[in-house]
């Protein structure tokens, strides 16, 4: 069955290891870091601020990669934010381009001449390249994860997910119920957020999931429009939240948002201070890189 593709794909090498001590570090950062937001709001650890690795803790690792998740994981953050497109074959796996070039390379390492689109690819034919080497040559050998592994992944590390639809081709019911498939087989519905641009695909997915906890992405300042796609998408069963670009986040949308009965979630932070002004706001989680970390 296409959803219960599992494939074993971090590469256990010096840079797994250089990744780990990395984590190591960046936890005992984390920890002072949620230390220092459970003052800065009084609140106890319970109601900390969720830190959302971006693409894994892409700042040591490569993005969507085993090798990103896994040092997350090791960090200590709250969760993991991917990205789902699909293959060819109708494959969910996790990349954050609809083409490949940026991240994949050749066996041999080097890059791809012509533009390949993950869509135009088979899942077989994506395991031929190399996702972890445009990072570093240290990470030669990482291959593209499908969304099971991932889930598989997070159940076995109890850590939480967010999954961001991509925009694709045709994404209906089926391409829906795939997605919660995966998560609901192994368990994981209350461990997973799904978050995206497409308000549409939200929609979808709350149709087929009333329960299911849902992120509105916008890179716009909070108005009347973002505030209905919210109401659409809120099945009075389910928790939605904006999950939007931290520089858009000002005190007079935040208080519109707040009087809708609405959190909100920041994204990409890598800043001490911004994470600092996003708190003061009452933000619920910060989606970062790593910066804050360092």
């Amino acid at each position: 069955m296409i959803n219960s593709i599992t494939t074993s794909n971090t590469m256990f090498n010096s840079a797994n290891v250089a990744a780990a001590n990395k984590s190591s570090e960046a936890k005992t950062d984390l920890d002072a870091i949620n230390t220092s937001q459970a003052t800065t709001t009084g609140e106890d650890d319970s109601n900390d601020t969720r830190l959302i690795a971006h693409r894994g803790y892409s700042a040591i690792a490569p993005e969507n990669t085993m090798a990103a998740f896994q040092a997350a994981v090791d960090s200590g953050f709250d969760a993991i934010e991917l990205d789902v497109n699909w293959t060819k074959d109708g494959v969910p796996v996790v990349i954050h381009d609809d083409k490949i070039n940026r991240t994949a390379r050749n066996e041999n390492g080097s890059r791809l001449f012509f533009a390949q689109k993950c869509s135009d690819l088979t899942y077989e034919e994506l395991l031929k390249y190399d996702f972890g080497s445009s990072f570093s040559a240290d990470f030669k050998g990482e291959k593209i994860p499908t969304l099971y592994e991932v889930v598989e992944f997070a159940k076995d590390n109890d850590v939480e997910l967010y999954i961001e639809l991509k925009k694709t081709k045709n994404f209906d019911n089926s391409k829906a119920q795939m997605l919660l498939d995966n998560v609901e087989k192994l368990g994981l519905s209350d461990k997973v957020t799904w978050i995206s641009y497409q308000d549409d695909y939200l929609k979808t997915i709350s149709d087929l999931d009333n329960d299911a906890r849902l992120g509105y992405l916008t890179k716009k300042s909070i108005n009347q429009d973002i505030l209905e796609i919210l109401d659409e998408i809120n099945t009075d069963e389910n928790e939605v939240f904006l999950d939007i670009k931290s520089s858009k986040v000002r005190e007079k949308g935040i208080d519109i948002l707040s009087e809708s009965g609405y959190d909100f979630e920041a994204w990409t932070v890598d800043s001490q201070k911004e994470s600092e002004r996003l708190n003061s706001h009452g933000c619920r989680g910060i989606t970062t890189n790593g910066g804050l970390l360092d």
